[in-house]
């Protein structure tokens, strides 16, 4: 290994000497001062505040001092609960739960009278749990009203005024666009569109542009029934990391004065009053090049585990951290005999929320992407920074600077100049392109630079803002049409229009394209309701779906459309209906659709967390462990001697874990699809599998380096699914456009090989989920025009005079 060795040189932030805008928050006596963009933000009046500083800056407490602004502007007497509540919008559950306990200490200190109630889909069940919360059961959607109408339900205290609501994007998303249960969806609706007047959205650079368009959409609401403006006051506030110049064009198109607290914009009159404090501490930086180490950041943490040893024998305290759960649990796994476990924990979505407590209490941290966005590592009364050493691998320039931010943080520390050390696994063209700096000392804006020219970004897929984020918007202008009077139906076509303008002007959807779509993609929701799973047999599938059949019936009666001939035609129909059904229910997820099943997992030795029994992604399991597999939950209560966990009848696969595979033992997964009643040239053209959004019934799991490593039921985990896939044949020009488009997001093209009614088979990429859409939009009209023509070239079927 030949590891490119720099030195960064430290980061400063400007400290504002000026006016304290909080001195409970920041005690001049105990040297703290606000930062510079921190009083900024406590001062900004636009509608729109955008912060784009560097992680690790404090831009959440900025947004938590504009609060304090605003209620010292109304006056702490005068709050109102129906009109200053307040919504922060927290990407992950983690930092949902740390903003939460930091928004509580803020208004504690500042006597900010303001109650502050987490809402998860956990925090909303313990919340229902409670004995005195309601008289009988209530659904989640109904609990999440009463908690936004009644926040005193959970959170008691007279002296509260108002409300600062903590959620995460799924609730919000839920409520926003309709999608809770008939009797919640337009409480909920209300409630999270007119309940709060100061928005706070976390951390904007982690959502991809789908989710982007979700808080753009809600954004140019409140503009068009003028919620922004001085009668209403609403302010949104966007924390982000240097926003991309697509994210600074839409947010510019919404027509909304903003506020930008850029580092790059210092007004002179004010910078008189500032001095420059060290952020970020000195950080001896090496790089590795991917190409060169065969398992990446586990050979690398193999190789010097040695080391990282001895640094935390020196009372050093360290963070490793990956992009994938097999390899931290790897890492883990190898280094317990050079490390003892109890100065050891893991940070993963795999661990339980008391695991991932007990885990940021250790010397060393192995976590996923759990902790990349907003995350802080805390080491109370440590005088120094809290991670003095720190190993990661990065596959796109988002996750390499979000990763190295973690290392080196040193403000309102008492020592600041003591270096950190971080050892990177990179692509080999970032590397390369380091490789001319190798001995030198380094700026940090140049570093970024040289990232954002060699390391692809985390998620550049604009092009479904202009053609499906239009399609997902009109639902709720649909619902939003269906609720306004005869006199405002008109206004909701100018809505329509503005959200056209926003996403796609050069759109062909006309309003009453979309109106009949949706409409009819709302009736399917009811017919078919929460199936998820289908049976393969004809009968037992139109028994399934009779409610969905009926409806057809009935609509084809009264429109003098003709009846299906017999079963096989109704069955015909009803996989066309299914497949478009689940395609459009992929496109209202707010994070992706595809989920695999779950495993009930036996976890005695500790393979894939702290917990002895869990619930976790059958595939994962498939992929990454050798075990024991049983038939039923019944046979592994019975063989491990463990009780069944709640959720268990959520369970498609019974094992026990044995062991981790060796990184060359992984499964590699693809997937095979039966088609016996199509040619190829009839499934990809006629029926439309490829080169469109569709969805596939009967996929099998196949291991592509082990034909035996794959029981049948993990074989058979999707076969009674409709799984939404984007599908193109793999020498096809669309093909090669899929694979350059990973360059800009992360995505798996999954080889897929369909097996068609001649016997041939035919080899192809599938994208899956939510994704597909995303992937699709991307891929230029004219590609995919001559794909389906090469198609049309290639049909065999002898001619008959």
């Amino acid at each position: 290994m030949s590891p490119v060795r720099l030195t960064l040189e430290p980061q400063f932030e400007r400290v504002w000497q000026g006016e304290n805008p909080s001195p409970a928050t920041f005690n001049p006596e105990l040297g703290h001062l606000p930062l510079y963009h921190q009083w900024r933000t406590y001062n900004a009046t636009e509608p729109m505040i955008v912060n784009t500083y560097n992680t690790g800056t404090g831009k959440t407490k900025a947004a938590l001092l504009r609060l304090l602004k605003r209620a010292k502007d109304t006056g702490f007497n005068y709050l109102d609960s129906s009109e200053h509540n307040a919504l922060l919008i927290a990407p992950t559950n983690e930092l949902l739960a740390q903003h939460a306990r930091d928004a509580e200490e803020f208004c504690e200190e500042n006597k900010l009278p303001y109650r502050v109630v987490s809402i998860s889909r956990a925090d909303l069940d313990n919340y229902k749990a409670e004995d005195d919360f309601s008289e009988g059961y209530l659904r989640r959607g109904a609990a999440l009203h009463h908690i936004l109408q009644n926040p005193r339900k959970v959170k008691e205290n007279s002296s509260k005024k108002a409300t600062l609501f903590v959620v995460n994007p799924d609730i919000f998303y839920y409520a926003f666009y309709f999608l809770y249960a008939k009797n919640d969806r337009i409480p909920l609706f209300q409630d999270i569109f007119t309940l709060c007047n100061y928005i706070i959205i976390d951390e904007l650079h982690y959502y991809n542009p789908k989710q982007l368009a979700n808080f753009l959409f809600f954004i140019s609401l409140s503009k068009h029934f003028g919620f922004i403006g001085r009668a209403t006051n609403r302010q949104f506030c966007l924390l982000t990391a240097t926003p991309n110049q697509k994210v600074e064009q839409y947010l510019n198109g919404l027509g909304v004065d903003i506020g930008w607290i850029k580092p790059e914009i210092e007004i002179a009159g004010e910078i008189r009053q500032t001095r420059e404090t060290p952020a970020l501490a000195p950080v001896h930086l090496e790089v590795y090049s991917i190409d060169e180490l065969k398992d990446g950041l586990l050979t690398l943490a193999f190789e010097e585990k040695q080391k990282i040893a001895a640094w935390l024998n020196g009372s050093e305290d360290g963070a490793i951290i990956s992009s994938a759960l097999w390899r931290i649990n790897q890492i883990y796994y190898d280094l317990k005999s050079t490390i003892p476990t109890d100065i050891m924990g893991r940070l993963t979505g795999a661990e339980s929320r008391r695991g991932r407590e007990d885990a940021k209490a250790k010397r060393l941290i192995l976590a996923t992407p759990t902790v990349d966005i907003g995350y802080n590592f805390d080491r109370l009364g440590k005088t120094r920074q809290n991670i003095d050493f720190l190993l990661l691998d990065a596959r796109s320039g988002d996750e390499f600077i979000q990763r190295l931010g973690r290392a080196g943080r040193v403000l309102g520390k008492q020592q600041q100049d003591i270096p950190s050390r971080v050892l990177a696994v990179v692509e080999a063209a970032f590397y390369k392109a380091l490789q001319s700096y190798d001995g030198q000392t380094m700026s940090r804006l140049t570093l970024r630079e040289l990232v954002e020219e060699h390391l692809p970004a985390r998620n550049s897929l604009y092009s479904y803002i202009k053609t499906g984020a239009i399609a997902e918007a009109f639902l709720p202008i649909y619902r939003l049409e269906g609720m306004a009077s005869t006199e405002g139906k008109p206004d909701i076509a100018v809505l329509f229009n503005e959200v056209q303008q926003l996403f796609a002007s050069n759109t062909k959807l006309t309003y009453q394209r979309l109106k009949i779509s949706t409409r009819s993609y709302i009736q399917r929701v009811q017919d078919y309701g929460g199936l998820e799973v289908l049976p393969t047999e004809v009968t037992d599938c139109l028994k399934t779906c009779e409610r969905r059949l009926m409806h057809e019936q009935d609509y084809r009666k009264s429109h003098g459309i003709k009846l299906w001939l017999n079963r096989q035609d109704a069955y015909k129909w009803l996989q066309k209906d299914l497949r478009s059904f689940f395609i459009e229910k992929a496109r209202f997820s707010f994070r992706e659709d595809f989920q695999p099943p779950l495993a009930l997992v036996s976890d005695s030795r500790g393979l894939l967390s702290s917990e002895r029994i869990a619930l976790f992604d059958a595939l994962h399991i498939v992929k990454n462990y050798r075990v024991r597999y049983f038939d039923s939950a019944k046979e592994w209560q019975e063989k491990v001697v463990q009780p069944l966990p709640e959720r268990t009848n959520e369970a498609l696969l019974f094992c026990d874990l044995i062991e981790l595979l060796k990184p060359e033992e992984r499964l590699h997964i693809g997937l095979n699809l039966s088609v016996p009643g199509y040619k190829r040239t009839v499934w990809e053209e006629e029926e439309g599998f490829a080169y469109k959004p569709t969805a596939l019934y009967g996929l099998e799991v196949t291991a592509l380096n082990n034909d035996h490593g794959l029981p049948t039921n993990a074989r058979k985990m999707f076969a009674q699914r409709y799984v939404p896939a984007f599908v193109v044949a793999k020498e096809s020009r669309s093909a090669s456009t899929l694979w350059s488009l990973k360059k800009q997001a992360q995505f798996i093209p999954y080889d897929l090989q369909v097996i068609f009614s001649d016997g041939k088979t035919h080899d192809y990429f599938a994208v899956l989920g939510t994704m597909a859409l995303q992937v699709w939009s991307e891929i230029p009209y004219r590609d995919i025009a001559m794909d389906v023509r090469e198609v049309q070239s290639i049909d065999d079927d002898p001619l008959i005079f």
